[in-house]
């Protein structure tokens, strides 16, 4: 989100890389974890390889950003190889910009999202498209955010479409 307002553009690429042997398929800020399907090893029971690849640009209220993910994990217990893709793209705009009288702290946007969990099966994924809002009470540290959301997952024979309302307060101190 652009809280600025930047009068002059800024953005950013970035590109990661990851190849080793590790007990964890997935990783985030609460530590390591297993994707579905996978189950608990020893320290060295997976090889992962990954890249990450992410871009994001700012101005006059306007916003981007995205990130795709790709990555191969080798059970080096069982010999099964899986690779998955995934990624977003957004779009955020503050709706004071294009509506006469719109209130400054909404931001209004369209995202769209998708993962392909196992490569080597054409018909399985999973699909979002959304339109959020957000409120910005104290920049990104204190914010409101809805959306609504069409979800699809096609898991053959299976295939789930749903719509999701959620909203979100983030509050940081």
């Amino acid at each position: 989100s652009d809280l600025g307002r930047r009068e002059k553009g800024a953005g950013s690429v970035a590109v990661a890389y990851v190849d080793g042997k590790s007990g964890y398929t997935s990783f985030s800020s609460a530590g390591g974890g297993q994707l579905p399907g996978f189950e608990d090893g020893g320290p060295d029971r997976y090889r992962l390889t990954q890249v990450v690849f992410e871009t994001a640009w700012q101005k006059n209220g306007l916003s981007w950003q995205n990130e795709f993910h790709w990555k191969r994990i080798i059970d080096r217990e069982t010999g099964i190889a899986r690779e998955i893709t995934g990624g977003y793209a957004q779009f955020g705009a503050f709706a004071s910009r294009f509506i006469t009288n719109a209130p400054e702290p909404l931001e209004l946007a369209v995202r769209i999202a998708a993962v392909d969990p196992y490569l080597d099966r054409s018909a399985d994924y999973e699909r979002e498209g959304a339109i959020v809002a957000n409120w910005f009470f104290e920049g990104h540290r204190n914010k409101l955010t809805a959306d609504l959301a069409r979800v699809r997952r096609q898991y053959v024979p299976e295939t789930d479409t749903r719509t999701r309302i959620r909203l979100q307060w983030d509050w940081s101190f």
